[in-house]
């Protein structure tokens, strides 16, 4: 069953209008990675500098949305990071969130978008070497939620949150003629009814899909 399409989207002309907005170079890399290339939130922000291959144009996405997330000590972890006050064992149950992340989740590789990739080079080189085992930005889904209020006030145009930056790229895949199981595959859906909920025909592409190769029957 095809899944139901989310209401709040953004559009291609607000996803390029917020990250042209955006003042800090990081920040347009972040909304690029989720609008660009079709990322979680949550992918982005756990993202390590060991994960990102700019020689192959390729980020390896470990850690991402599966089962781990249901798991009492999967979360047990996250919460002692998140309440600990002592900065020492702060960073220590900080990485041992991070590991059990990229030990439990889902691994696999997407492509960059020929702009985020000159993005994450001016990024790298204004953040120094790459650094193993240290996130590329040392953020919350919280600080996200307000760097995408701040441009959207700036800019005038109402609130979107993360997620919804993700489903901007589905339907421009879509929208640009990729294929179903390349936007599957780019997107990390386990199951590829979740995937057609972006595609969208309207009865001119249809009369052209007739046109084209009409059934003999």
């Amino acid at each position: 069953m095809k899944r139901k399409f989310p209401k709040k989207v953004a559009t291609r002309e607000e996803a390029g209008a917020i990250i042209e907005s955006c003042e800090r170079l990081r920040d347009r890399l972040i909304i690029s990675l989720m609008a660009k290339i079709g990322l979680r939130v949550g992918s982005v922000i756990y993202m390590e500098y060991q994960d990102v291959d700019m020689k192959r144009g390729m980020i390896r996405i470990i850690g991402d949305k599966g089962t781990r997330s249901r798991t009492p000590e999967y979360r047990q972890a996250k919460e002692l990071w998140k309440k600990e006050k002592n900065p020492i064992v702060k960073q220590q149950l900080k990485r041992k969130f991070l590991d059990m992340r990229r030990e439990t989740g889902v691994d696999r590789t997407v492509a960059m978008h020929p702009d985020v990739h000159k993005l994450f080079a001016m990024y790298l080189a204004e953040t120094g070497k790459l650094r193993p085992n240290e996130l590329l930005f040392d953020m919350t889904i919280q600080n996200v939620h307000h760097i995408l209020k701040r441009v959207c006030n700036k800019i005038g145009i109402k609130k979107r949150n993360p997620h919804s930056f993700r489903h901007c790229f589905g339907t421009c895949a879509d929208e640009d003629g990729w294929k179903l199981t390349e936007i599957q595959a780019q997107m990390g859906h386990k199951d590829i009814t979740t995937t057609t909920m972006y595609l969208k025909y309207t009865g001119t592409e249809v009369k052209k899909a007739m046109e084209k190769n009409p059934l003999d029957i």
